[in-house]
């Protein structure tokens, strides 16, 4: 049975223009002219890292994917109070890590960013980005909290935080207040940049 007229679907005209909307329509006002695309949202560089590092040596196209779809949400976040020069670098950066993956829709989404298809500027010609070391250094890290080796909950502790300060962070928390009953822990067990997990 043909679809009605109102809800039959071109898929080879809606799906870029779907995806083009998603990545570019977004108004470009709020941030500061210049300001780097991870102001605010801190995932560009972090993504170019991990996407490089999926694809060098043994490839792991699942968690390239991954960090992939979480760039792209939380660009969809953050893109609207950027500014058009900003926006539009952290959109390039999007599409050319895709281009791997995907590359028939990100030279579609590419030349609808205004690239001249004239000039050999196919997005299969563009340098691999680059992660700005600099951009890479935070200052705050989650700290996955663990009770008998089971994830209960997360903080956001100083990234340069020792063993000893992590420790008193994860056992002065409400999650060890709440999983532990008030009872001190038998062992702790510190991994510094990742978690803590508490044995009762």
């Amino acid at each position: 049975t043909p679809m009605p007229a109102e809800t039959s679907i071109n898929y080879r005209q809606s799906e870029p223009d779907l995806l083009a909307g998603q990545l570019m329509g977004v108004s470009y006002s709020g941030f500061r002219e210049g300001q780097h695309p991870d102001r605010g949202s801190g995932a560009v560089n972090p993504s170019i890292r991990e996407i490089s590092e999926d694809l060098d040596g043994e490839y792991q196209f699942n968690t390239a994917i991954s960090e992939l779809m979480k760039l792209s949400n939380v660009m969809a976040e953050h893109l609207e109070a950027a500014s058009a020069p900003v926006a539009k670098e952290a959109l390039h950066t999007l599409l050319v890590l895709l281009a791997p993956f995907a590359p028939h829709l990100a030279e579609e989404l590419w030349l609808r960013l205004g690239a001249n298809p004239d000039n050999n500027c196919s997005i299969h010609a563009q340098s691999w980005p680059q992660p700005d070391p600099a951009a890479l250094v935070r200052e705050t890290i989650d700290l996955v909290i663990q009770v008998k080796g089971k994830m209960r909950g997360s903080l956001a502790v100083p990234a340069n935080a020792d063993k000893a300060t992590l420790e008193q962070l994860a056992l002065n928390s409400e999650i060890a207040e709440k999983w532990l009953e008030g009872k001190p822990p038998s062992r702790v067990i510190v991994v510094p940049g990742k978690l803590v997990n508490l044995v009762p």
